[in-house]
């Protein structure tokens, strides 16, 4: 019973996985939260980006991607949080009581299987990013907020989409309409599940319960009752010739 159980668990979640995949592109980042002082230069410079939080946790963006066969690594490489048309920064608001009990937490994007794109995550603690936005810039952080579990991540688009060439190869030229995706921030539970799958988890579970302790042993007893009639069958025809 255990080894058949076991089997109805991998299939539901091999198939939940695989029919979450099918409707859209999803690049995910699990990273621990980390507290950081949050010096009043940072916040200064954070001030006017998106945030994701305990009460937003999710929110749609449109990026322009890089030109097709930008590296990754190199897209808005000139300077660390300048107005970079090819990225988007967030702030991430680890720091609600309601996540406070939480080390853990995954940042997903989704994007249309039609907005062929490659994406980049990076999430940084609130004292690298302010290092980094202080290189070559005059020190400025000497006044500082209390610490908190703030954290900031840099999303990066390219484009990957394959054009039909033209006869006066004007596809080389064209601008990539923006993509539009979706970022959801989630605590993770136990550090490896998502919370917006735990009602999906709970319920295969139930069903597997269900299979094992119910649907199972009634099947196991009408498959015994048919095979002892059928070992009767046989014992009674053998008698029978004898």
């Amino acid at each position: 019973m255990q080894p058949f159980a076991s089997r109805c668990t991998l299939l539901a979640f091999f198939a939940f996985f695989y029919l979450a995949g099918v409707r859209a592109n999803t690049e995910i980042m699990n990273f621990a939260a980390v507290e950081g002082t949050l010096a009043s230069a940072l916040l200064s410079a954070t001030a006017n980006w998106a945030e994701l939080s305990v009460v937003a946790p999710e929110k749609p963006f449109r990026v322009p991607p890089a030109p097709l066969g930008t590296p990754l690594a190199d897209v808005c490489q000139e300077s660390p949080g300048a107005p970079c048309s090819h990225e988007l920064w967030l702030v991430l608001r680890l720091d609600d009581p309601a996540w406070i009990a939480y080390s853990r937490f995954t940042l997903r994007i989704s994007w249309p299987a039609s907005s062929p794109a490659d994406f980049d995550i990076e999430v940084k603690s609130a004292e690298t990013l302010f290092s980094e936005l202080q290189k070559g810039a005059p020190g400025s952080g000497a006044d500082s907020l209390p610490t908190g579990r703030r954290m900031y991540a840099r999303i990066r688009v390219v484009d990957t989409g394959v054009r039909t060439p033209t006869a006066d190869e004007s596809h080389e030229h064209a601008t990539p309409e923006p993509v539009p995706f979706i970022v959801m921030l989630e605590p993770l539970y136990l550090g490896v599940l998502p919370a917006s799958v735990l009602p999906t988890v709970v319920f295969l579970a139930l069903i597997v319960i269900v299979a094992a302790f119910g649907v199972v042993p009634s099947v196991q007893r009408y498959l015994c009752a048919v095979a002892d009639e059928a070992s009767k069958e046989i014992v009674s025809k053998r008698a029978k010739r004898e």
